[in-house]
């Protein structure tokens, strides 16, 4: 409202302005679609003959940042996707990883549409909060059974090479304090996290002034689209234990060949480490 009526105040006001300004100010006010981006380019206006040097700078910032952020989380992608598909032909591993950053593009394509923006604030709320604490709390059930000793000489292994490997006492002794810390983290992390989820799911989003109540259904049902293949595979491995009938906690077993370094020198190399640290389970 404040730039509005420093907007009314300049002398270059006429009357296209006004009726541009004031439809687009009305726009904004009603619009369950507005944004600080939006905010920034109308603020813009202020600089009167700057402003289209400033607009151009501001969409130029904003795509980089857009890009920069786009290629994060592709790298991110490329390279979990590397590590699951090691020993595969080449071929299989191009595909897959084309197929699933397609099916990315696909999904926010799906953004793009004049719901989009409420879609995307809903699933950063509720959606992206829910699943990164599934994800914080099953890393620490996974490093509870892999065990977290294994975990940071496996850690260590990643900073050394074959001639500088050896028994390092106050290497050891920062890996028993870390280990003790860890210990604690197991009662308090998952108190944390389940607090900041249920904090977040029950707050009401408010986009543009206006209360969104379907918009945590929103943010959860895409949070469960996103953790649905983790959910599918848990149950596969279920059911295949229960049709071969072999006990399921064969399945939390840690298993050197699926657990830790995959790579066989890196494998190697950890394993290494884990005997000079005293690790031979």
């Amino acid at each position: 409202m404040l730039v509005l009526q420093r907007l009314r105040e300049t002398p270059d006001y006429y009357e296209m302005k006004r009726l541009f300004v004031e439809t687009y100010h009305h726009f904004v006010e009603r619009s369950s679609y507005h944004t600080n981006m939006f905010s920034w380019a109308f603020s813009l206006l202020l600089f009167k003959e700057y402003h289209n040097v400033l607009l151009t700078l501001l969409t130029i910032t904003g795509a980089l940042f857009t890009l920069t952020s786009v290629l994060i989380r592709f790298e991110i992608l490329a390279g979990s996707m590397t590590d699951q598909l090691i020993g595969q032909p080449d071929v299989v591993q191009k595909c897959l990883l084309r197929a699933t950053v397609a099916g990315g593009f696909m999904l926010m394509l799906c953004m793009s549409h004049r719901h989009g923006l409420l879609y995307l604030e809903a699933f950063y709320k509720y959606g992206l909060v829910t699943i990164v604490g599934c994800i914080i709390l099953i890393e620490l059930v996974l490093i509870l059974i892999y065990r977290p000793f294994r975990v940071f000489a496996n850690l260590n292994a990643m900073q050394l090479s074959w001639p500088s490997v050896r028994r390092s006492l106050r290497l050891r002794t920062a890996f028993e304090m870390a280990n003790l810390v860890l210990v604690y983290s197991w009662v308090l992390l998952p108190v944390f996290i389940g607090t900041t989820v249920i904090y977040n799911v029950q707050e009401p989003l408010t986009f543009g002034g206006h209360f969104q109540k379907e918009a945590k259904w929103i943010g959860l049902l895409v949070a469960l689209f996103v953790m649905s293949p983790t959910l599918i595979i848990f149950t596969k491995r279920m059911y295949w234990r229960y049709q071969n009938q072999t006990a399921w906690r064969m399945e939390w077993a840690p298993v050197r060949r699926l657990w830790g370094p995959r790579i066989v020198t890196d494998r190697t190399l950890a394993t290494h480490v884990e005997l000079e640290f005293g690790i031979t389970e």
